[in-house]
């Protein structure tokens, strides 16, 4: 009998699902450090039906892609109908269309960014579900992916480095030099060298690559020693040569590489929250070993070679160097500070007439309500929807928190929007690999 009523209440459902304001696939908006997230929940049934609470779950997971484990960094939920989680009541959600307002404030601590490359073997995934109790089993909504993406910069200078490549007499000094301290996904980004040639060849291309180095722990890391503690692994992102000429003997000779960084990077970061992962970037210059006649090498015999590569670490930010930053930031390495639910948050109450599943009213992306334009509803209702609409609803487009307007003006910050700005096609993305 408990089987039969469970069938007909699922069966009464419709319309079950969260939305927030998630941008378009070629353009999503990405949140970050002190944000808030505003969504809702819409539900609609076709009869009065008995349930526990609907809450919502805010979850971020990380997952091994080679051993298929999943990883909790953590969940956090709310109740935004019905009675809280350890009561044992049910409480009975009328006939028609419900929409339940939230909105959570993430703490300004940089948690890890969405990751979805499988060559790291990382993934890392922030989702939004909204989940009612029935009487016999939970029933669930559809996943809602949250692009997160951390407040990365640096005031460190730019990244400078000079090598001598030498043997015997043979002496080549190369200075190379980003022009930025640090840069975003999709910038395009600018290396001088300066060469001093004292060799007797001339040197006719350059190759610059962008490369990035995972380092993980060692799975025995408990017996691991100080050498091994820690894998790293090395993926070439990008490689291009560049003709240049630079003459023999020649003197403070200039040249000037550019190159756009991949838009889908991940920025530069590391993880303790979970597993540990860290992720670098350095762009490698690397100079001839044949000389431009190719009968021989810059730096004498192929068996005599000498290190010939010029290495500068490069930062990924998802904020401009430049961009002021008006928010503290520090990390989080114990879970102890976890993204909050804004309590009191006013939700439309329910419909006063039974829209058909298929006409229910529902939150655009931008959270504003849409109607049907053939819906059948009188001006009261449309007063109602559209009053609701002018008072939750700020001049950029996105629900205002009641009584929090001032919380979230500082939460979202100059830093936080510039995050949306800078947001990478994260998902379904794979990095090029150059062999």
């Amino acid at each position: 009998m408990l089987f039969g009523r469970n069938n007909t209440d699922l069966a009464s459902i419709h319309n079950f699902y969260v939305s927030t304001s998630s941008g378009s696939p070629d353009k999503p908006i990405a949140y970050g450090p002190g944000s808030i997230i505003n969504g809702s929940l819409m539900i609609t049934v076709d009869k009065p039906l008995s349930a526990k609470n609907i809450r919502i779950v805010f979850k971020c997971e990380a997952m091994d892609s080679s051993k298929r484990e999943k990883t909790s960094v953590f969940s956090v939920d709310t109740v935004i109908w019905g009675n809280p989680k350890e009561s044992a009541a049910n409480a009975k959600l009328s006939q028609g269309s419900h929409m339940y307002l939230f909105a959570i404030r993430l703490p300004q601590v940089n948690y890890p960014p969405s990751m979805h490359d499988s060559h790291f073997g990382h993934r890392i995934g922030y989702t939004l579900q909204g989940v009612i109790d029935l009487e016999s089993e939970p029933h669930f909504t559809a996943t809602v992916p949250i692009l997160y993406l951390p407040l990365v910069t640096t005031n460190l200078p730019t990244s400078k480095m000079t090598q001598v490549f030498e043997k015997e007499s043979k002496k080549i000094q190369v200075t190379a030099e980003l022009i930025k301290p640090a840069y975003c996904p999709g910038d395009l980004c600018t290396v001088k060298m300066i060469t001093n040639n004292n060799s007797d060849s001339k040197i006719s291309s350059v190759q610059v690559q962008l490369q990035a180095v995972a380092t993980t722990l060692n799975p025995n890391h408990s017996a691991a020693t100080v050498e091994n503690e820690y894998i790293h692994k090395q993926y070439n992102l990008l490689s291009e040569s560049f003709y240049v000429s630079i003459a023999k003997q020649a003197r403070d000779h200039q040249d000037i590489f550019k190159f756009h960084i991949p838009s889908h990077l991940v920025p530069t970061f590391t993880n303790k929250m979970g597993k540990y992962i860290d992720i670098a970037y350095r762009v490698e210059i690397t100079l001839p070993n044949q000389s431009s006649g190719g009968a021989s090498s810059i730096f004498g015999s192929q068996q005599q070679l000498v290190a010939n590569t010029i290495t500068l670490p490069i930062t990924i930010a998802t904020v401009p160097p430049s961009y002021p930053i008006q928010i503290d930031i520090h990390e989080s390495c114990n879970n102890d500070e976890l993204p909050t639910f804004i309590p009191n948050i006013e939700s439309p109450l329910p419909s006063p007439v039974h829209y058909p599943a298929d006409r229910a009213y529902s939150v655009s992306p931008s959270n504003s309500f849409q109607m049907s334009t053939d819906m059948d509803i009188s001006e009261e209702d449309a007063d109602f929807v559209l009053n609701r609409n002018e008072s939750q609803i700020d001049a950029s487009g996105h629900l205002m928190v009641p009584d929090a307007a001032d919380a979230r003006r500082k939460s979202s910050s100059s830093a936080s929007s510039e995050l949306s700005e800078n947001a990478s096609t994260l998902a379904n993305s794979r990095f090029e690999i150059v062999s």
